[in-house]
């Protein structure tokens, strides 16, 4: 699975590293200048997008980002406040989020294309 976090806070990406028993190829980025270069050249199974500066909440990042995007592949962290969930986010957690929630989501969905996969596979013999 390959995940790409827009977020200035390393403390979820060391949780993927502690905590997760995914096999996630991970790329971590706080600028949204980079991840704009880094989608132009690697595809992603999921963006996890929070804030990145005081004044630019995930509904901003998310915005300054994309122009268009499968809702499929953006899960988005809310921050408490003057943050609202944006209609390209398929998935989102309010901060503080319990970490285990983010790896049900993708878990779940993991198993999903799994499933899609077998079933293609089946279809082809």
């Amino acid at each position: 699975m390959n995940l790409l976090i827009v977020e200035n806070n390393f403390l979820l990406k060391e949780n993927f590293f502690f905590q997760s028993d995914l096999k996630i190829n991970l790329v971590f980025s706080t600028s949204v200048k980079s991840v704009k270069k880094i989608l132009n050249k690697k595809k992603f199974d999921f963006i996890i997008i929070s804030s990145l500066a005081i004044n630019l909440n995930s509904f901003h990042v998310i915005t300054n980002i994309f122009k268009t995007k499968p809702k499929d592949k953006i899960i988005q962290i809310l921050e408490r406040s003057n943050d609202i969930k944006h209609s390209f986010s398929s998935y989102y957690l309010q901060k503080p989020f319990m970490f285990n929630k983010l790896l049900l989501i993708l878990n779940k969905t993991k198993k999903k294309l799994n499933n899609c996969r077998i079933f293609n596979y089946f279809q082809n013999i």
